[in-house]
């Protein structure tokens, strides 16, 4: 459909521009002139029709509908089964891949949600967004970050045990059943929303200690254990403070970042004795997670299981420095935020990074695929809206279609009676409008939720496809006459409007409003889909906190310290690493 031209006060037959000399090489797209003569209330509508389903199949309403009112039952049999063949199979096609599409977005969305976001962003993932003020007093580092929030991606025991001294409820200097265990462990529980079996804990201590494996009763016999534990039955405060170090090194549930941790300047405050070597300290590490296993048992292990089953690939480098292995994931490396919150005016100011899906020139990448698939809806949407506008305005006398006496092909409508403006206006505008609407939203669901330049470029491709369905239907489908009747056929109205101001608001230019409305649907779309409670920003920060024990809003690298996450000095080169 083109929408070639809006004249005031002439007649109808001046509408047809071919055949005026005076207009002869203008372009009368989008513009709206105004007559010399005339009543400057009249508004004239001159509407092309396109090679679509949808404007082919507004032609086949009207004929059929003539062939019915002259008795000519078997053409109007054939235009109305071939209307209905055209129009299911477009709009059948369409709602198909739209749903799809919808279900590779809510897919995408809900295994992100479902393993990664906790409450309340989510029901069943092992990232919950704590409020500082949720945090006990004895542990000052949780929640200590710059950020409203604090990421809390670990089990909740190794939290609270990495201070020990509140086990002692009545001060008497030992952990025991006096101190109300397992009330106090599901205090915990109800409090921070997570499972934390604090009496099995207490056994499996009392076991170790039991068989010697305990640090702080190694050296001594069994009778001096006895001793020391009221015959078994209660744990030292001191001892337990001994294990802090074990305990926070739990809080990370993946033994492969201890060459991380190391890097980041965490074993030297976790590792006791006398391991004076980078390496030494990685390997009791990696042996401390068997340890963690054990005490915190399935618990533990399903952390570490849902961190490989997120986090992606694990990419391996050198630290040619501390001589150890780093290792990092795919996908939290792909999410890793570099630059700071993403704002208008530090958007062009960094250097770029083609590196993470955070960074500025990812940003400005997706914000330029999104301005092009809305100018492709807002196309569209104004196709819709004309022809929308034309059918209400024009004429509801009986439908006149006018045939020009040299070409039988050419038609002109004129009027439509009320009930071919209802046929076309359910059947055809209407679910093609819903459509676009649909599909303008699925659509940018489906750009934002690419995570590589190749994918985004390619699911731009795939939409366009969509958009073009109707086109190619029509081209694959429609006969020779009937794709010249599309051709030369148009629709012709002249409107008087009762405020006469409706004519300035009418002339006003197009551009500037399209391209508000366009930029509007693009910051929206961009600001839910990066900066909402679930957006990129917020998952880069649990993808972090999650895959690394990194970054200053995770409640893991609080309480661990050191460095927050690995400095870009510590990741070798490959020539460095060939050296």
């Amino acid at each position: 459909m083109t929408y070639a031209s809006m004249t005031e006060g002439a007649s109808m037959r001046s509408l047809s521009y071919e055949n005026d000399e005076e207009s002869e090489g203008y372009d009368y797209e989008d513009e709206i002139v105004e007559a010399e003569d005339g009543d400057s209330s009249d508004l004239a509508w001159h509407l092309d029709f396109e090679e679509s389903v949808y404007d082919e199949s507004i032609i086949r309403i009207i004929r059929a509908h003539t062939d019915w009112s002259s008795k000519s039952y078997g053409k109007f049999r054939f235009q109305l089964f071939t209307l209905v063949l055209v129009i299911c199979a477009n709009f059948l096609l369409q709602v198909l891949i739209i749903s799809r599409v919808k279900i590779i977005n809510d897919v995408a969305s809900m295994k992100t949600a479902e393993k990664l976001f906790g409450p309340p962003l989510g029901d069943m993932g092992v990232c919950y967004q704590r409020e500082k003020s949720i945090f006990p007093d004895f542990l000052p580092a949780a929640g200590a970050g710059p950020g409203e929030f604090t990421w809390d991606c670990t089990p909740m025991l190794p939290m609270l045990l990495s201070n020990t001294s509140w086990l002692d409820a009545n001060n008497d200097g030992f952990w025991s059943a006096a101190d109300n265990i397992t009330t106090t462990g599901q205090a915990n529980e109800k409090k921070f929303g997570k499972a934390g079996n604090l009496m099995r804990l207490f056994n499996r201590l009392m076991d170790e200690i039991r068989d010697g494996e305990f640090d702080a009763s190694k050296d001594l016999d069994e009778a001096q254990r006895k001793l020391q534990t009221k015959d078994l039955t209660a744990i030292p405060i001191a001892w337990m403070k001994a294990e802090q170090h074990i305990f926070k090194m739990c809080l990370n549930v993946d033994r492969e970042l201890c060459g991380s941790l190391e890097s980041r300047g965490v074993l030297k405050l976790h590792i006791p004795g006398t391991f004076d070597t980078p390496g030494d300290r990685v390997n009791v590490c990696r042996k401390l997670y068997g340890r963690c296993d054990n005490l915190f048992g399935e618990l533990h292990r399903c952390y570490s299981d849902f961190a490989s089953q997120i986090c992606g690939l694990r990419m391996s480098s050198w630290d040619y420095e501390n001589r150890v292995i780093l290792n990092a994931y795919s996908t939290a490396k792909l999410y890793e935020r570099n630059r700071g919150p993403f704002s208008l005016s530090n958007m062009f100011t960094a250097s770029f990074s083609l590196g993470s899906i955070t960074d500025r020139p990812y940003l400005i990448f997706e914000c330029l695929m999104l301005v092009i698939w809305w100018l492709a809806i807002l196309d569209e949407i104004r196709k819709v809206v004309k022809w929308i506008t034309v059918i209400v305005i024009i004429p509801s006398e009986q439908s006149l279609v006018e045939t020009d006496s040299k070409d039988d092909s050419t038609i002109s409508i004129t009027s439509l009676s009320c009930k071919l403006k209802a046929v076309i206006l359910t059947f055809i505008m209407i679910p093609r409008f819903a459509c676009s609407v649909a599909l303008a939203y699925i659509g940018s669901d489906f750009l934002l939720g690419s995570d590589d330049y190749g994918t985004l470029i390619l699911n731009g491709v795939a939409l366009a496809f969509i958009l073009e369905i109707d086109e190619m239907l029509f081209h694959a489908l429609a006969g020779q006459n009937a794709k010249e009747f599309v051709a030369n056929a148009k629709v012709d109205c002249v409107y008087k409007f009762s405020i006469p101001c409706l004519n300035d608001l009418i002339n006003l230019p197009a551009p500037p409003f399209g391209l508000v409305f366009v930029a509007s649907m693009v910051a929206f779309q961009m600001q839910r889909a990066f900066l909402s409670p679930t957006g990129k920003f917020a998952m880069a920060s649990a993808y972090s906190c999650l895959c690394h024990a990194a970054g200053p809003d995770c409640l893991a690298a609080q309480l661990l310290g050191g460095s927050f996450s690995v400095g870009q000095n510590a990741l070798a080169s490959s020539d460095a690493l060939s050296n």
